[in-house]
Protein backbone atom coordinates (compact mmCIF):
# COMPACT_ATOMS: atom_id res chain seq x y z
CA UNK A 1 0.00 0.00 0.00
CA UNK A 2 2.76 2.46 0.87
CA UNK A 3 4.78 1.49 -2.19
CA UNK A 4 1.82 1.97 -4.53
CA UNK A 5 1.17 5.45 -3.05
CA UNK A 6 4.84 6.38 -3.48
CA UNK A 7 4.79 5.24 -7.11
CA UNK A 8 1.67 7.33 -7.81
CA UNK A 9 3.38 10.42 -6.39
CA UNK A 10 6.44 9.90 -8.56
CA UNK A 11 4.47 10.55 -11.75
CA UNK A 12 2.29 13.42 -10.49
CA UNK A 13 3.09 17.03 -11.34
CA UNK A 14 4.41 19.16 -8.45
CA UNK A 15 1.75 20.77 -6.29
CA UNK A 16 3.80 23.89 -5.61
CA UNK A 17 4.58 26.65 -8.07
CA UNK A 18 8.03 27.86 -9.10
CA UNK A 19 8.07 31.13 -7.17
CA UNK A 20 8.63 33.94 -8.14
CA UNK A 21 8.30 32.95 -11.82
CA UNK A 22 5.01 31.12 -11.39
CA UNK A 23 3.12 33.53 -9.16
CA UNK A 24 -0.46 32.87 -8.16
CA UNK A 25 -2.88 34.37 -10.68
CA UNK A 26 -5.37 35.69 -8.15
CA UNK A 27 -5.36 35.92 -4.38
CA UNK A 28 -8.30 34.51 -2.38
CA UNK A 29 -11.20 36.91 -1.83
CA UNK A 30 -10.57 37.44 1.90
CA UNK A 31 -6.77 37.67 1.60
CA UNK A 32 -5.23 40.28 3.91
CA UNK A 33 -2.26 41.90 2.20
CA UNK A 34 -0.88 45.42 2.52
CA UNK A 35 -3.32 47.96 3.96
CA UNK A 36 -4.96 50.63 1.84
CA UNK A 37 -6.01 53.75 3.79
CA UNK A 38 -8.69 56.02 2.32
CA UNK A 39 -7.97 59.36 3.95
CA UNK A 40 -11.05 61.01 2.44
CA UNK A 41 -13.32 58.53 4.27
CA UNK A 42 -11.59 58.69 7.69
CA UNK A 43 -13.48 60.50 10.47
CA UNK A 44 -10.67 60.22 13.03
CA UNK A 45 -12.66 58.15 15.54
CA UNK A 46 -9.63 56.09 16.62
CA UNK A 47 -11.43 52.73 16.76
CA UNK A 48 -8.77 51.13 14.59
CA UNK A 49 -6.04 52.20 17.02
CA UNK A 50 -7.99 51.09 20.12
CA UNK A 51 -8.74 47.63 18.72
CA UNK A 52 -5.32 46.83 17.24
CA UNK A 53 -3.80 43.94 19.25
CA UNK A 54 -0.26 44.67 18.04
CA UNK A 55 -0.55 48.44 18.63
CA UNK A 56 0.80 49.20 15.18
CA UNK A 57 -1.73 51.96 14.38
CA UNK A 58 -1.38 55.58 15.47
CA UNK A 59 -4.22 58.00 14.78
CA UNK A 60 -3.72 61.75 14.35
CA UNK A 61 -7.32 62.83 14.96
CA UNK A 62 -6.94 66.50 14.08
CA UNK A 63 -5.54 65.58 10.65
CA UNK A 64 -7.81 62.53 10.21
CA UNK A 65 -4.72 60.48 9.35
CA UNK A 66 -3.35 57.21 10.56
CA UNK A 67 0.01 55.52 10.39
CA UNK A 68 0.16 51.73 10.19
CA UNK A 69 3.47 50.02 10.93
CA UNK A 70 3.60 46.97 8.70
CA UNK A 71 6.69 45.66 10.50
CA UNK A 72 4.65 45.03 13.66
CA UNK A 73 1.21 44.37 12.14
CA UNK A 74 -0.14 40.83 12.42
CA UNK A 75 -2.67 41.38 9.58
CA UNK A 76 -5.60 40.25 11.73
CA UNK A 77 -8.10 42.59 10.06
CA UNK A 78 -9.61 44.07 13.23
CA UNK A 79 -8.82 47.61 12.07
CA UNK A 80 -10.86 47.08 8.92
CA UNK A 81 -13.68 45.33 10.77
CA UNK A 82 -14.22 48.09 13.36
CA UNK A 83 -13.93 51.06 11.00
CA UNK A 84 -17.45 52.54 10.71
CA UNK A 85 -16.71 54.23 7.36
CA UNK A 86 -14.59 51.52 5.67
CA UNK A 87 -11.50 53.76 5.49
CA UNK A 88 -9.17 50.75 5.78
CA UNK A 89 -9.08 47.82 3.42
CA UNK A 90 -6.53 45.21 2.39
CA UNK A 91 -4.88 44.82 -0.98
CA UNK A 92 -3.55 41.61 -2.47
CA UNK A 93 0.06 42.86 -2.18
CA UNK A 94 2.00 40.52 0.08
CA UNK A 95 5.61 40.99 -0.97
CA UNK A 96 6.57 43.55 1.66
CA UNK A 97 10.31 42.96 2.09
CA UNK A 98 12.38 46.08 1.70
CA UNK A 99 15.71 47.59 2.64
CA UNK A 100 14.06 50.94 3.43
CA UNK A 101 12.10 50.86 6.68
CA UNK A 102 10.03 53.87 5.59
CA UNK A 103 8.31 51.65 3.02
CA UNK A 104 6.84 49.64 5.92
CA UNK A 105 4.57 52.51 6.96
CA UNK A 106 1.11 53.15 5.52
CA UNK A 107 -0.07 56.78 5.86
Amino acid sequence: MIISEALKNLVKKPFTIDYPKGRAKKMPELFRGKHVFHRDKCIGCGLCEKNCPSECIKVRKEEKRITIRLDTCIFCGLCRDVCPVDAIEFSDKFELSTKDKEELFVD
